[in-house]
């Protein structure tokens, strides 16, 4: 390969279902709500588009809204534009996740 960071779209296949893995794309703390009082961004069997923020990353006071579309490039459309169902959600609220680690389950919808 040309030394590329993309994640081939193999690896977040899980074997005999549709589902596909979410991984997190840096290491930081995984925030299920936009703050404390307000409700979960996504919940086990909602339904989302791409846009949608499944959860923050915060790394160093810096809060960084986590779609499908953020792992989308130029050249490769890992999660194509399309309605996913939330299969499973991972991490804990405010648990420590590092680069690679499973945050969510979604399946096409």
């Amino acid at each position: 390969g040309s030394g590329k960071q993309g994640i081939s779209i193999d690896a977040l296949k899980i074997e005999d279902s549709h589902e596909l893995k979410v991984l997190a794309p840096s290491a930081g703390i995984f925030y299920s709500t936009p703050s404390p009082t307000e409700p979960d961004f996504v919940t086990v069997g909602d339904t989302l588009n791409i846009n949608d923020t499944l959860c923050l990353l915060e790394a160093m006071k810096l809060f960084r809204p986590i779609s499908l579309s953020v792992f989308n490039t130029m050249d490769t459309d890992i999660y194509p534009d399309r309605n996913y169902k939330i299969v499973r959600i991972n991490p804990a609220n405010s648990q420590a996740v590092n680069k690679g680690d499973l945050l969510f389950v979604i399946e096409p919808v």
